[in-house]
């Protein structure tokens, strides 16, 4: 039954801060083993076991700060495939759990579960719009399965948290950006502007804070019509295609695109604290999001006659070759007007802090409802002239929800000894898929004339988590820690199409966790973290057999779950301001849950979620950051990210042993230079690099170029440069105005991930503190 007011969590424990200051009951506690909740109270450091990295709002401001992924831009080894500012299907990696595997990487803000584990590949990214970005205080990275309470997270966990008021404060801003876009025979000047405004106050034991945020972009053209061509006289005379080689050496004709990306997104949100005790507080969040989506395809085809030439599945020529124009792919066309709706309600109730003196709390409840995802494809563009008299096409819905409950309880002083700290909480949740799909006679009436029942899937999965660990310092500088996490996975009322039923499976799974600290002196700290850990399928790689214009990927109701080892050894050294850190990990999975993609003769795919018998990474991290250095008015923060993944066993088909795993880069490298002109008047320099991905994983699908071709469908390598000035004026009375500029890839450079990445963008902002 549909749960549709279940309130919000806000808070698990965030960055390693210590407490600045602390009433006499929490003198008990070690306090360096202390993180600040959500809720803003003090908890035991349940995490300590997982390297980590910390992001501060300091840090944040280096970069242009657009939408809540960027809080994670430059942090080691993770990377977000945002295609443009306002993309939904943002997809997060960390280390060696690709863009396809969003099943592998937990996002949390304000202790509330936005990573999308329901939904998969694509359109299974975290739901980063429901992060007003502006509002993020903190970020920190949690790296693989090494923590008792974090599900899966065989590639990592993500905490963000926001911040509640101690006195009134408003905050507005107004932000304007520009994108130059060159993508082939597409030349299009994008404009987009974004507005925030946030206000809130204390009263007495009451918080209270609201936030706004409306975002409007245009996204540069992310797909083309290509079709394969050859040498040929027979066709009708076109002009305006643009000939290439794909990404594996074919030759192809280009002949129009799916049009501009008009994108506007708003976001209410508001969030309530009440101090129940001093120590205690009680958080409620809640979010409603709404997001419009609208592109229309454009021909780049001329007749003789220098019309525009829309003729479907016809034979044309240039330039002595043949091919077909607007080709329908998998039984659907592909020049189409499509347009996309959905609305999200985000609930949830945290309650965080000290029950007694030795004894704290952090549970929490949330419910994420994606009740309204609407997509309806014209098969006409509304650019075809055929479009006035034919409204065919289709409708798709999505129905989303997840409900998560978690509840810890820690102590720093188990038994009264002050050198042995305690934790054991108990998770629990719940997620549902439904879509449906209609051929529809008249999309702009909604008319859904015909259900097809092959194309309609659904289905339900949950577990009941109970984990506890406990950590000892059993001799000067030397720490202990080890716990167990069990789960018991259920997947529910699963449909292969309208009327195939799918039996319900049951499956349990314990997972132990250890780690090994040692601090020789107060700034050093050499830590060794193990982890058995299991990560279950989501609805969509056991119920739903998704296509496009470029592929099917067929779903498989009997994976099995994920299972590996996990090592990691760090090497963490406190400079003054700053760090320098060192982490070599080495990963062995069972059973990998990915994508076992066949590129066809055709240039589509035919692909299938599959468990993957063995893979093995070794990689190794190195991140320094430091400000004022030699009390120069200068910051450096750098990090590096080295790892290689092969798959090692694959008894469906033995071409894949030995290869890379898909889409994982060897390197990754990030770089914020910034220099403090005036204690007002910052300025920034971000380098980023990746490595070429190898976009498929067998070796008959390696790129046919060596050099890999920098078009659609590829993963290229990149050098991403960007600058931004930020400048802060004391209007009085409490007043700060904020002015900043930057530039995003500023030597237009072009770059693939499968889709083009922005070419280089502009954004200005002006905004006002007021506090």
């Amino acid at each position: 039954m549909r749960l549709k007011t279940i309130f919000t969590v806000t808070g698990i424990a965030m960055a390693n801060a210590a407490l600045a200051d602390h009433d006499e009951n929490q003198e008990l506690y070690r306090v360096e083993d202390m993180v600040i909740t959500t809720a803003h109270k003090p908890f035991p450091n349940t995490t300590k076991g997982a390297p980590s990295f910390d992001i501060s709002r300091e840090d944040m401001a280096k970069n242009n700060m657009l939408t809540a992924e960027d809080a994670i831009k430059t942090a080691p080894g993770v990377q977000t495939r945002r295609r443009f500012v306002g993309d939904t299907n943002a997809l997060v990696s960390i280390r060696g759990a690709n863009s396809q595997q969003p099943g592998d990487v937990n996002v949390l803000v304000d202790g509330i579960p936005i990573a999308n584990h329901v939904e998969a590949r694509w359109n299974g990214a975290p739901k980063w719009g429901l992060i007003i970005p502006n509002s993020v205080d903190s970020a920190t990275v949690f790296y693989g399965p090494y923590a008792a309470e974090h599900s899966g997270a065989f590639g990592g966990t993500i905490q963000m948290r926001t911040a509640l008021p101690d006195n009134f404060e408003m905050h507005m801003d107004v932000m304007g950006i520009i994108q130059d876009s060159n993508v082939l025979e597409a030349n299009d000047v994008l404009y987009g502007h974004k507005e925030y405004i946030s206000a809130g106050n204390r009263f007495g034991d009451f918080s209270i804070m609201g936030f706004f945020n409306h975002l409007e972009n245009q996204g540069q053209v992310q797909q083309i019509d290509w079709e394969t061509r050859a040498a040929g006289s027979d066709g009708t005379s076109v002009t305006g295609a643009v000939f290439g080689t794909d990404e594996t050496g074919l030759l192809r004709a280009y002949g129009g695109d799916y049009g501009i990306q008009n994108n506007i997104t708003d976001l209410y949100e508001i969030k309530m604290g009440y101090d129940l005790t001093p120590d205690l507080r009680a958080l409620l969040t809640v979010a409603y999001e709404e997001v419009s989506k609208e592109q229309q395809a454009r021909t780049w085809l001329k007749d003789s006659s220098g019309a525009d030439y829309w003729a479907d599945n016809t034979l044309v020529n240039q330039g002595g070759y043949d091919w077909t124009a607007n080709k329908p792919s998998w039984g659907a066309k592909k020049m189409v007007g499509q347009s996309q709706e959905t609305q999200t309600m985000m609930y949830g109730l945290n309650v965080s802090g000290e029950l007694t003196d030795n004894w704290d709390i952090d549970t929490t409840a949330s419910f994420f409802d994606r009740f309204k995802d609407q997509t309806v494809k014209s098969w006409y563009s509304q650019n075809n002239p055929a479009y006035a008299s034919d409204k065919s096409g289709r409708i798709e819905e999505k129905d989303v929800w997840w409900f998560d409950g978690s509840l810890k309880l820690a102590t720093q002083s188990l038994f009264g000894n002050d050198d042995l700290g305690f934790m054991a909480g108990y998770q629990y949740n719940r997620s549902f898929l439904d879509f449906d799909r209609w051929a529809s006679d008249n999309v702009v009436a909604l008319e859904k004339t015909t259900k097809k029942g092959s194309k309609s899937y659904s289905g339900s999965t949950g577990f009941h988590a109970g984990f506890m660990q406990s950590d000892w310092d059993f001799a000067e500088g030397w720490n202990l820690m080890a716990g167990v996490r069990y789960d018991y996975w259920q997947t529910f009322n699963g449909y292969s199409d309208d009327s195939t039923p799918l039996n319900d499976r049951q499956l349990g799974r314990a997972s132990p966790k250890a780690s090994l600290a040692f601090s020789p002196t107060q700034d050093w700290e050499l830590r060794y973290s193990f982890s058995k850990a299991y990560r279950f399928p989501t609805a969509e790689e056991l119920f739903l057999t998704s296509d496009s214009a470029t592929g099917t990927i067929q779903a498989d109701s009997n994976l099995k779950p994920s299972n590996g080892h996990f090592h990691d050894f760090q090497i963490h050294n406190e400079l003054d301001g700053g760090y320098a850190r060192a982490s070599f990990f080495f990963n062995e999975i069972n059973d990998e849950i990915g994508v076992a993609a066949l590129k066809t003769s055709s240039g589509g795919s035919s692909s299938n979620v599959v468990n993957f018998d063995r893979t093995l990474t070794i990689g190794a991290a190195f991140d320094y950051g430091q400000d004022y250095i030699l009390d120069l008015p200068i910051g450096l923060n750098a990090n590096v990210t080295w790892l290689n993944k092969e798959v090692k066993a694959y008894s469906s088909d033995s071409t894949y042993i030995g290869q890379e795993w898909v889409r994982t880069p060897k390197w990754r490298a990030n770089g914020t230079l910034t220099y403090h002109a005036t204690p007002e008047w910052d300025n920034s320099v971000v380098i980023q690099y990746r490595s070429k991905p190898n976009k498929y994983s067998n070796q008959s699908n390696q790129y046919s170029n060596e050099l890999g071709n920098r078009v659609f469908w590829s993963m290229t390598s990149y050098v991403l440069t960007h600058i931004k000035s930020s400048y802060k004026m004391d209007l009085g009375d409490g007043q700060t105005g904020r002015f900043t500029f930057g530039i995003d890839n500023l030597l237009d450079g072009k770059n693939y991930d499968s889709h083009p990445y922005p070419s280089r963008t502009y954004y200005a902002s002006v905004g006002v503190d007021i506090d």
